[in-house]
């Protein structure tokens, strides 16, 4: 039987469409009963543990603390520990969030992370005239492989692209962004910010197409400096990357008495899977590209 060069890219080309598909590759979708609901007792990040004094406010005292969730940095932000899991609180059934918090308070011995929550993502830091605080909050969903973002793509608190955004219930003191993860717990921050609505917001094909990013070490520092930051990734250089995770970053600089919190019920991520040829489809190609090589003509 002879096979032809045409079939033989044919068959190469097919078996790397076959295992190309849209999908919804995040999806936290966990209303609760009533929105803002609390589940009172449950406080799970509340006064945690290893506290660390310093200076903050340079008024020459070391009286302002620094408390964060997970205590270790080496484990916020990797699949090591989860940040946000169904067995911590008592009706949460999501899957489980990753990633950190970082909350700061002046002139205090201790500070507390409010999650009070019946089901919806809901964190928030309370302060007050005497005990002014700040938040910085970074968290993401894996994906289960590498994934890339194309026209019909879409990341937001919506689970569709052309629907209205519905499953931002708060963002309060804080400037939100959203968060991705590349292969080797690489992190990028989006140009793109979510407004402070009762909704938030989609970021869609369209502006996926011209979007930028910036690099982020959240293990060296769950502070994004914006003010430095160079938006020049784009999303085609994260597809060649491989995203495999989505989320959001969240913060408030200023120290202040504002209540900053963020709290959603919905969020979902639309990509397609890298295609990762297998070797067999590596070799018709191999072929495929040999026959199609010009052939000397005899003497």
């Amino acid at each position: 039987m002879t096979i032809t060069t045409a079939a033989l890219a044919t068959a190469a080309a097919l078996a790397l469409a076959s295992a190309a598909h849209a999908a919804i590759v995040v999806q936290y979708d966990n209303d609760a009963p009533v929105d803002d609901q609390y589940d009172t007792g449950d406080d799970i990040f509340a006064n945690p543990a290893g506290l660390v004094a310093s200076d903050l406010d340079n008024d020459g005292f070391a009286d302002d603390v620094t408390g964060s969730q997970p205590a270790s940095s080496t484990d916020r932000f990797n699949e090591n520990s989860t940040f946000y899991n169904p067995a911590d609180v008592p009706g949460y059934t999501g899957p489980d969030i990753y990633g950190g918090i970082r909350a700061q308070a002046l002139n205090a011995t201790t500070v507390s992370f409010d999650d009070k929550t019946l089901g919806d993502f809901n964190v928030r830091v309370q302060g007050n005239t005497t005990n002014n605080k700040r938040l910085h909050l970074a968290v993401f969903l894996p994906t289960t492989a590498a994934t890339e973002l194309d026209a019909d793509s879409f990341i937001g608190f919506s689970s569709s692209a052309t629907g209205t955004p519905d499953g931002l219930l708060l963002l309060e003191s804080l400037t939100a962004r959203f968060l991705i993860r590349t292969t080797g717990d690489n992190f990028f921050v989006s140009d793109a910010t979510i407004a402070d609505t009762a909704d938030g917001r989609v970021l869609n094909g369209t502006e996926l197409a011209t979007a930028t990013f910036a690099s982020y070490s959240p293990e060296t520092d769950i502070n994004f400096d914006q003010a430095s930051a160079a938006f020049t990734v784009t999303t085609a250089d994260l597809n060649a990357l491989g995203i495999t995770g989505y989320g959001v970053y969240a913060e408030n600089d200023t120290f202040g008495t504002a209540r900053s919190r963020l709290s959603f019920s919905e969020f979902y991520a639309d990509a397609e899977f890298k295609v990762i040829p297998e070797p067999a489809t590596f070799a018709i190609m191999g072929i495929s590209g040999l026959l199609l090589l010009p052939r000397r003509k005899r003497a």
